[in-house]
């Protein structure tokens, strides 16, 4: 059994009407005399049509693609690169000496398409009867009739290989002898490719593995940072609470509709509205006098009567400014300073010292963390180099399986430090001529 494939094309086309045309009629004729018997899978016309079909399927490949793409719930544009070349065609033939059934030969082309993933294209089988050995064509369309991607051909020619010499082997005899001294070479590229294949499949999850456990230790440092700067924040709102206590500062003013004009704080007063029914001619005189006698403060520093009479009460209490200019405030204040400044020095000392203890124990709790993923990343790197060690007795394995030595790896330090002691010097040495003659003195007292 021998398969092949266009030498000049390798089996792939962009023209599926020349391909067909190809193996549909004889050479350079119109006529089909060589055509025995055929097969067209996934097709509904017939030979002279199937072309037209094929070529239409791969046209359409996009439209396709968004048909399915809709199916599916993915995105419904297409992605990718123009489909050049939709074309696939090789042929199987047997030993001179075979003598093969037309149903076997399809039977057996059918099989190939089912190892190289084509039993859901579109494809044409052929018999070809011009020739002493027996043979059969087979054209294929790379674009799925359904979901319009195109088929992928990673190593076809191997597994071509690998099935002609399990068909043989099935056979119970072997034509091929050359294809049967490779074999261990193409059953060691292919066991070497499944390797590479499962030790990149366990690498990425190692990988992955340890850049979850780095990104979870991330976030451990983070929220211990958090918390710290959320602990400092709440002792500095505490104290600053106690600070403003002892020193009795006073909260923000109420708000603009609240604060009248004048120094005292109090509801909305009727004289007000007594004021704007006057005539606008006579208002600002008339509010000005209203003003002197209400909110105006007397020279001596007092509230006068007539305000105290008028100001409204507020939780039982009379809504006003305590004046504090009095030389009794002054006094009183004055003896108070050095009891607060007393009380403010042991608040922010008390302040100093719960901050350094909350840094100490930040600082503590942050060694252990270090020191806890100093471990695991250790962990982490014996989990490779365990990975490592794996690969290479799973490689020397296949090794001494197949007979295959191991090829050295240059060292290039080592290859640099030799070249370099065998470097010849480049200095031109002295010939006898420069050393026998000497220079007169006045050369050389210039």
């Amino acid at each position: 059994m021998i398969w092949a494939k266009g030498k000049r094309t390798r089996g792939r086309s962009s023209s599926f009407a020349a391909s067909i045309r190809y193996i549909s009629h004889d050479t350079r004729a119109e006529t089909s005399e060589r055509v025995g018997v055929f097969e067209l899978i996934n097709l509904g016309g017939d030979l002279s049509s199937c072309a037209g079909e094929m070529q239409a399927t791969a046209d359409a490949a996009r439209m396709l693609q968004k048909r399915h793409r809709l199916e599916m719930g993915m995105r419904p544009s297409a992605s990718g690169s123009k489909f050049e070349k939709p074309v696939y065609a090789l042929s199987l033939s047997w030993h001179p000496d075979d003598v093969p059934s037309p149903a076997h030969m399809l039977e057996t082309a059918r099989d190939v398409l089912k190892t190289l993933g084509f039993e859901q294209h579109q494809a044409v089988i052929v018999q070809h009867t011009e020739k002493r050995h027996a043979h059969v064509h087979i054209v294929v369309n790379l674009i799925h009739p359904e979901t319009g991607r195109m088929a992928k051909l990673h190593y076809d020619e191997r597994k071509l290989d690998r099935w002609a010499h399990s068909y043989e082997i099935g056979q119970n005899l072997i034509r091929t002898f050359r294809r049967v001294r490779n074999m261990p070479s193409i059953q060691a590229q292919e066991k070497a490719a499944l390797i590479k294949r499962v030790l990149a499949e366990r690498k990425k999850e190692i990988v992955a593995k340890h850049r979850e456990n780095e990104d979870r230790r991330d976030r451990q440092i983070e929220e211990a940072w958090a918390d710290y700067q959320k602990a400092r924040n709440d002792i500095g709102d505490k104290y600053h609470a106690l600070l403003e206590e002892v020193w009795r500062r006073r909260p923000p003013a109420p708000g603009r509709d609240l604060r009248p004009r004048g120094s005292i704080y109090f509801k909305r007063s009727p004289l007000r509205d007594v004021a704007k029914a006057i005539d606008p001619d006579r208002r600002r005189p008339l509010a000005k006098v209203f003003g002197q006698a209400l909110f105006r403060i007397t020279p001596d520093k007092k509230i006068s009567p007539l305000m105290r009479t008028f100001a409204l009460k507020r939780e039982g209490q009379d809504i006003m400014l305590p004046i504090n200019n009095t030389p009794d405030m002054r006094r009183f204040a004055n003896a108070q300073t050095p009891d607060r400044r007393r009380r403010a020095q042991e608040l922010k000392l008390a302040k100093a010292n719960e901050l350094a203890t909350l840094t100490l124990d930040f600082e503590t709790g942050k060694n252990e963390i270090n020191e806890r993923h100093v471990a695991e990343r250790l962990e982490d790197a014996k989990d490779l180099a365990t990975f490592r060690e794996q690969s290479a007795v799973i490689w020397q394995q296949w090794r001494d399986e197949y007979g295959i030595e191991q090829e050295e790896r240059p060292n290039w330090v080592d290859r640099r430090r030799e070249s370099e002691v065998q470097k010849p010097e480049t200095r031109p040495e002295l010939t006898p001529e420069f050393t026998a003659v000497s220079l007169p003195d006045h050369e050389i007292e210039r």
